[in-house]
């Protein structure tokens, strides 16, 4: 089923196609702490994101 789904995936790429977005398909779990209203954004310091060279 692999080797399928690679094979089609190859003859897509050769034709032209170009993945445009994605989409998650299901329901959110009861469970899951990573959520905004749970577990708002933050931002990291750039000196931690970004080094120079």
């Amino acid at each position: 089923m692999f080797f399928r789904y690679c094979k089609e995936q190859m003859h897509h790429q050769k034709i032209g196609y170009k993945t445009l977005f994605a989409v998650a398909i299901g329901y959110r779990d009861k469970e899951d702490a990573n959520q905004p209203s749970i577990t708002p954004k933050f931002r990291l310091d750039m000196e931690n994101v970004i080094q120079t060279i």
